[in-house]
């Protein structure tokens, strides 16, 4: 059903049904797990690495480790890059933003700085690969076809150089520390930086490992090490504590040492980098007056999920105004693994320009696993839970004020029903 049809018949049911005292009772329709639709056969992880100054950055795992067995060795670290940067600023490179057939304009406040797929020349303005080894070889980062997560090439840590190595014939060399450096991207007017990227990885020694880190001088970076296995994965990291600051740099590096136990070592593919900007306007204590409405995040157009406030089609905006809703209630509903919240944030941002504050619900439906009344697991849900939805109250804290945290948690027979010696801690 279209949302045309579907907001008509919700704010009839409003109208008839919602008095003061029951605006925050209502509950939108579940879809279930096998009813959402899948984002593509990668599973998806989001990271959060925190900036620390010279002490070791913190950083959260958004997306269970459960993806990988045995699982990935994760550790914080701190990388000085030993060359001098010679790249050129990076530009902004805006999404172009559409509005059809609607009064509304969608308010995108996300930009992208870089896209890099490997499939033409590599590397471009504003990045740039090094060779950091000093081994007297030449081999830094290049593009090759052996294997890829999308198109035809992906980037490999050994492919380029005078000295390159054919991923084809040989696994990675000894001695490597080729890093691949972005930027700087400026943060003055940003609040969130964040890096996506496909990854494939296959290293077994444990003094080997692929790094991911941000910089604001160009020499330290901070971030995070991986080593072991694992197959194709979208990865999403976000970096903290950046907001303000004139210039930032991103690299990613890969770091092999003497030791013969070397394997295929890591790829790279669909590299992005996106940078949110402070809203305009400060929407979290908008007065919801006493007219709301539940509103589903998203809705299904020839059999595609789409989020419901989007490019071309903000026609339930303009429904709310005419029928002069102040508030939305609105679920934060995971896709194929993870919370988008750039399509979070185009919803959000565009209610809020249009003078409606936002409700905002978390519960069973904001995580993939679904374990949240089993006895043996409950505390493991429970951190995963806290660490999830901290994460985005933190990014929607100055837009949305007031927070649900489930729903008809009490109905054994008809919502997500949780016993009340495990519904309490979740609180």
């Amino acid at each position: 059903m279209h949302k045309r049809a579907v907001i008509s018949a919700v704010l009839v049911v409003w109208a008839i049904l919602f008095l003061p005292a029951t605006l925050f009772s209502g509950a939108a329709p579940a879809l279930s797990s096998t009813t959402l639709a899948s984002e593509g056969a990668m599973p998806e992880i989001i990271v959060s690495i925190t900036l620390q100054e010279e002490a070791l950055p913190a950083y959260q795992l958004l997306t269970a480790d459960t993806l990988h067995t045995p699982p990935l060795s994760i550790t914080p670290m701190i990388r000085h890059f030993p060359g001098q940067l010679d790249i050129a600023p990076g530009v902004s490179h805006s999404v172009p933003v559409e509005t059809a057939g609607t009064n509304a304009n969608l308010v995108d406040n996300w930009n992208r700085l870089l896209a890099e797929d490997f499939e033409g020349s590599f590397p471009q303005n504003p990045c740039a690969v090094y060779d950091g080894s000093d081994d007297g070889f030449n081999r830094s980062w290049g593009r090759n076809n052996l294997r890829s997560a999308s198109g035809l090439w992906a980037g490999w840590p050994a492919s380029a150089g005078a000295d390159s190595v054919n991923p084809a014939l040989s696994h990675y060399p000894a001695n490597l520390d080729s890093w691949l450096i972005c930027g700087p991207f400026d943060m003055r007017a940003g609040q969130d930086l964040m890096t996506q990227f496909a990854r494939w990885m296959e290293i077994n020694d444990v003094d080997d490992y692929f790094f991911v880190g941000a910089s604001v001088d160009a020499v330290t970076f901070h971030g995070l090490a991986w080593s072991g296995v694992d197959d194709w994965a979208a990865y999403h990291v976000w970096f903290q504590n950046v907001a303000g600051e004139e210039q930032v740099w991103v690299g990613w590096l890969f770091h092999s040492d003497a030791d013969e136990n070397r394997a295929g070592g890591v790829w790279l593919d669909d590299v992005e980098i996106w940078r949110y900007n402070t809203p305009a306007q400060v929407c979290g204590g908008l007065d919801p007056g006493y007219k709301g409405v539940v509103v589903n995040p998203y809705e299904w157009i020839n059999n595609s999920e789409l989020p419901i406030i989007r490019a071309g089609d903000t026609i339930v905006v303009d429904k709310l105004k005419a029928a002069g809703a102040h508030w939305v209630r609105l679920v934060f509903r995971q896709r194929a693994g993870i919370v988008r919240q750039r399509e979070y944030d185009r919803i959000i941002d565009t209610l809020c320009a249009n003078g409606i504050s936002v409700l905002g619900v978390v519960n069973h439906e904001t995580l993939t696993r679904q374990d949240y009344d089993n006895a043996a697991t409950a505390a493991e849900y429970r951190q995963a839970f806290a660490a999830s939805t901290s994460f985005i109250a933190k990014h929607f804290g100055n837009r949305i004020t007031y927070w649900e945290v489930w729903n008809e948690q009490n109905l054994r027979n008809e919502g997500p029903f949780v016993e009340p010696i495990r519904y309490a801690p979740l609180l």
